[in-house]
């Protein structure tokens, strides 16, 4: 099972390293600047393919790169089935029909209507194509990379829907920019014969491209750095103003998309990185919703001993532990007092990542984009929560002191003042009391989820409460800890750590 709010990494962002996302163009204008709604095409340098010019003979390179390429190929067949197979006519077809039934009769007219496919693009869960008309409008098609044969399940056409609408709520109660949902179909029963969102194209460069360019001088850079968070941080407040008193993604009883209740999140399952079928797997299933945090954690503390989980001293020693650790967040102790203030929650990115964030030149955020999976979130999480850029040293994937990484001086100086803009501008309202400590939080998420047992984030948060003390070795901490052998006075201090490391 996927981790329910989001993946460190994803299936094409691995695959991606290796040469398999590609790309198929019609058109190579405005490719290098604009996101298509759902990613954003990656640059070749000045425009053109970068080719080894060296003269050393025939070394067999090329015949790797072709089997890599075969390779490539193959996968993405596998995982995206018919999807790669929608025609420029379908396509076409279908934007004619969504055009026509939004179109302003003293603007648009049938000569106007004529359109082609100017890109096709594949992102880790969506095949992207962009359409643009004779007017210069652009149109997006986003198909699910499991939209096809049974591959597609009554949960992911709940998804879909969810996700369509809940982008129509946020649009229309709130000034955030996202992409206009102007039709969506949860079935085959279409043009395309595929689910689809279809929407807005979005203008604006990805933060990823911006944040470490290293053609600008440093003042410049960082001055457009505090820009970004600036106006990130005003975005995120505006989701404050909706609210929800249950953990799940939003229902809606018709397509104005207002009044939602709060349903099931849909959870995917696709594997393990390393496993033969990781990418291609394709299950799914309804969690929740959950009416507090704390039913949460019971369910995954639950998920987690059920039968068949490792019985490693390792696994057992860490799901303790973790135990200790939530009983210690600040949140959690509100949830068993009578009379206390019912818990809420707010819905955010569910992947607040740099390659979702569009901006203009000068870093004013111009889109959010993919809103895949989209819920509601715990107040102590959710908009108040860093973007996952600031927390990169939280990260397996950290590898600094590489020129596209920040320091972890960078990194907590740039959490410091987002955290600051954040809380000036909510005015102390929300959730963003908890946003300086919303990486530390972030980790217990990743490191709670009972399909993995992330033992990276529990290494993360056990050297940050016990530095230079916490060791896995023979007889370490966590071994104790499964075996009960922690003194009553070894157990009171170092609940009296996370406390200290989750609420000060």
């Amino acid at each position: 099972m996927s981790t329910v709010f989001r993946l460190w990494l994803s299936i094409l962002d691995v695959c991606r390293a290796i040469g398999l996302v590609k790309k198929e163009s019609n058109s190579g204008e405005d490719e290098q600047l604009v996101s298509s709604g759902t990613i954003t095409p990656a640059q070749e340098e000045d425009g053109e393919e970068i080719q080894d010019n060296s003269d050393n003979g025939d070394d067999g390179d090329d015949d790797d790169d072709n089997d890599n390429d075969n390779d490539n190929d193959e996968f993405l067949a596998k995982r995206f089935g018919t999807v790669l197979d929608i025609s420029d006519d379908a396509l076409i077809k279908l934007v004619l029909n969504i055009r026509a039934q939004h179109a302003d009769s003293h603007r648009d007219s049938l000569e106007l209507q004529s359109c082609s496919v100017i890109s096709r693009l594949e992102g880790s869960y969506n095949r992207v194509h962009i359409l643009q008309f004779a007017d210069g409008i652009k149109y997006v098609i986003r198909v699910p990379c499991f939209g096809w044969g049974d591959r597609w399940t009554k949960e992911d056409a709940i998804s879909l829907r969810s996700q369509a609408l809940t982008m129509r709520y946020i649009k229309s109660n709130t000034a955030l920019p996202l992409p206009e949902v102007y039709a969506y179909d949860a079935t085959f029963e279409n043009e395309i014969g595929a689910p689809y969102i279809g929407m807005s194209f979005v203008e604006g460069v990805a933060v990823d491209e911006l944040w470490h360019d290293s053609r600008e001088e440093i003042v410049v850079k960082e001055a457009r750095k505090r820009r970004i968070l600036d106006s990130i941080a005003i975005v995120m407040s505006e989701l404050h103003l909706l609210s929800f008193d249950k953990f799940g993604a939003l229902e809606f009883k018709d397509e104005t998309a207002q009044d939602p209740e709060v349903g099931p999140n849909v959870i995917l399952d696709e594997g393990s990185l390393g496993d033969e079928d990781y990418g291609l797997r394709h299950e799914t299933e309804l969690l929740g919703p959950f009416d507090t945090t704390q039913d949460y954690f019971h369910y995954c503390f639950h998920e987690a001993t059920k039968e068949g989980r490792s019985k490693e001293k390792a696994d057992l020693g860490i799901r303790k532990l973790l135990s200790m650790i939530v009983d210690c967040l600040p949140f959690s102790k509100r949830t068993h007092v009578p009379g206390a203030t019912r818990e809420t929650f707010v819905l955010s990115p569910p992947d607040f990542g740099p390659q979702n964030i569009l901006v203009n030149e000068n870093g004013e955020v111009t889109g959010i984009i993919d809103w895949d999976g989209v819920s509601t979130r715990p107040q102590w999480l959710g908009c108040s929560s860093y973007p996952l850029w600031l927390m990169r040293d939280w990260s397996v994937m950290y590898n600094w002191p590489a020129e596209s990484e920040d320091s972890p001086e960078q990194l907590e100086e740039y959490r410091r003042y987002y955290a600051m803009r954040l809380e000036a501008l909510m005015d102390e309202r929300g959730g963003s009391r908890y946003t300086k400590k919303s990486d530390r939080f972030e980790a217990v998420m990743s490191a709670i989820d009972p399909s993995s047992l992330d033992s990276f984030a529990v290494d993360q948060i056990m050297t940050r409460v016990l530095p230079g003390g916490f060791i896995w070795g023979e007889g370490n901490l966590i071994e104790r800890i499964a075996e009960d052998k922690l003194q009553d006075e070894e157990e009171a201090e170092l609940r009296r750590k996370f406390e200290d490391f989750f609420q000060s």
